[in-house]
C-alpha cells in the first residue's frame, strides 16, 4: 500500500529493498485490477525506491481513484501486480464523521456483489468493528447472522465471531469474539485490516503496518484450544 497521486505512485522503499532488490529500473510492469481490468505501466528507479510513472494516471483516472484511497498491491513477480483498490464509506448513522471504514469494488461481474473492506485502526475501541451494510445485504446476506462467522488468521488458525445488527441505526458489527481476533493479531494504531468474504461463514483477514507491509499472524499457542 502506498500514498496516492494521480500521476506516480511511489512503492515504499521498505518493500524496494525487500521485493525488488534484484529489479531493473525503467521497465513495464503490468497491473491487473480485482475486475479484470489491466494497465501497461512504467516502473522506474530512483534512489532505491521504485515507482509507477508513465501510465500510472490511466489507472488513477479508470478507477476515478481519489486523494485517501487505499490500495492493495499483491506481488506475482516484480513486473506483474494486482489491485485491489479500497473507497472510503460514507458516514453511517451510528459513527462520527471520521469514518476509517473502506470497501472494495467487485471482482465479479455482478457490482452488487462486492467481498471486501478495511478498516484504519484508530485509538478507538476494539469491542466491536462496524461492517459495511452494503456487503451484508448483497453479498453476505443478512439470513446468516444465526451462526458465527469464521476469521481466517493465517494457514493454520481461524476465530469465531458473531454479527449483530444495530436495529435503530441499520449498522452490522462483528461483537463478541473479535475482541480475541484483535488481541491475537497485535493491532496497533494505524494498522489496516482488511478483510475479505471468502464463502459461507469465512472471512480471510490480512494486516498491514504503517509501512504498507502486511504482517506476519502468529499462530495461536495450544493454551488457547485448551
Amino acid at each position: 500500500m502506498s500514498a496516492l497521486t494521480k500521476e506516480f505512485l511511489v512503492i515504499p522503499l521498505q518493500l524496494s529493498k525487500l521485493w525488488l532488490s534484484s529489479a531493473a529500473g525503467d521497465n513495464i510492469v503490468v497491473i491487473k485490477c480485482i475486475n479484470e481490468k489491466d494497465w501497461n505501466i512504467k516502473f522506474s528507479k530512483n534512489n532505491g525506491a521504485f515507482a509507477f510513472t508513465e501510465g500510472w494516471s490511466k489507472v488513477a483516472a479508470d478507477l476515478t481513484l481519489t486523494e485517501g484511497c487505499i490500495l492493495l498491491f499483491r506481488q506475482i513477480n516484480p513486473f506483474n501486480y494486482v489491485l485491489t483498490p479500497f473507497f472510503k464509506e460514507t458516514p453511517y448513522p451510528c459513527c462520527d464523521l471520521d469514518l476509517s471504514l473502506f470497501t472494495s469494488i467487485s471482482s465479479f461481474s455482478n457490482r452488487k456483489y462486492i467481498e471486501s473492506f478495511c478498516h484504519v485502526f484508530s485509538d478507538q475501541p476494539i469491542n466491536t468493528l462496524l461492517l459495511p451494510t452494503y456487503v451484508f445485504k448483497n453479498t453476505i446476506g443478512v439470513g446468516k447472522l444465526r451462526r458465527p462467522m469464521n476469521v481466517h488468521l493465517n494457514a493454520w488458525d481461524s476465530l469465531d465471531v458473531f454479527v449483530e445488527k444495530d436495529p435503530r441505526n441499520k449498522c452490522y458489527f462483528f461483537t463478541n469474539g473479535w475482541n480475541n481476533i484483535v488481541q491475537h493479531i497485535g493491532v496497533r494504531i494505524e494498522f489496516v485490516v482488511v478483510l475479505r468474504y471468502l464463502f459461507d461463514y469465512n472471512f480471510q483477514l490480512t494486516m498491514f503496518n504503517v509501512n504498507g507491509s502486511d504482517v506476519s499472524i502468529p499462530r495461536i499457542g495450544l493454551q488457547v484450544n485448551c
